[in-house]
C-alpha cells in the first residue's frame, strides 16, 4: 500500500491532450454549422448573429490563450495589470451583448448560440475523444 512504482516499458497509458488548434477548428465549425442551419431554418438576422457571436467567441479564446500564456511567463508585467487585462475581456463581451440588444440589429440569442461555439466545441472534443482512444 504506499509504495511508488514505476511504469514498464510499453505499459505507458498516453491520455488524451486536446490540442487547441483543433479545438480552434472545431469552434469555427460548429459556428459555421450553426449559422448556416439558421439561415436555412431562420432567417438571414439569426446567421448574423450566430456569426457574430461565433467571431467574438474565437476573439475570446484567442485573447485567452495569450493572456494565460503572459500570466504564467509573467514577461515583467505586473500582476495586477494582467489580472485587469484579463477581466476586461468579459467587459467587452458583455459591451458586444449589449450593442446588440440596444441596437436590435440582430436575435440576441444567436449571438448567445454563436458564443457557445467554445463550450460545444469541447463537448464535441470530449465526446470524440471517448471513441478516439482505446
Amino acid at each position: 500500500m504506499g509504495e511508488f512504482t514505476e511504469p514498464v516499458a510499453g505499459d505507458e497509458h498516453t491520455t488524451g491532450t486536446i490540442s487547441h488548434r483543433r479545438l480552434l477548428i472545431e469552434m469555427i465549425a460548429i459556428t459555421l454549422l450553426a449559422s448556416l442551419i439558421g439561415l436555412i431554418a431562420g432567417s438571414g438576422r439569426f446567421f448574423a448573429g450566430v456569426l457574430i457571436g461565433g467571431a467574438v467567441s474565437v476573439i475570446n479564446f484567442l485573447w485567452l490563450e495569450r493572456s494565460m500564456r503572459s500570466i504564467f511567463l509573467a514577461g515583467g508585467e505586473s500582476p495586477v495589470f494582467l489580472a485587469i487585462k484579463y477581466f476586461l475581456r468579459y467587459v467587452l463581451i458583455g459591451i458586444v451583448v449589449i450593442v446588440v440588444y440596444l441596437t436590435g440589429a440582430v436575435p440576441v440569442p444567436s449571438v448567445i448560440l454563436g458564443l457557445g461555439s467554445f463550450g460545444f466545441a469541447v463537448v464535441f472534443e470530449g465526446i470524440t475523444s471517448i471513441f478516439r482512444n482505446p
